[in-house]
């Protein structure tokens, strides 16, 4: 993995989860029109999440002459 991620956009991709907000669901026909109360999605539980669990613990550089 030398040189990657290359860019932010890669590096986002690798250590950033964003979570989807809850499709809201459809009506079917033939149901009746009595919709539940509409949950309200908590603002925070959408926020991007580091993904701190694959960082590594130590690193390891090796140096050697031609």
């Amino acid at each position: 993995m030398d040189g990657y991620p290359k860019n932010y956009r890669n590096a986002k991709l690798v250590f950033v989860h964003t979570p989807t907000a809850p499709e809201k669901k459809q009506p079917v026909e033939g149901e009746e029109e009595q919709a539940p109360p509409e949950e309200e999605v908590d603002p925070n539980s959408l926020k991007p999440i580091l993904q701190t669990n694959i960082y590594p613990e130590s690193v390891i550089s090796l140096r050697a002459s031609d």
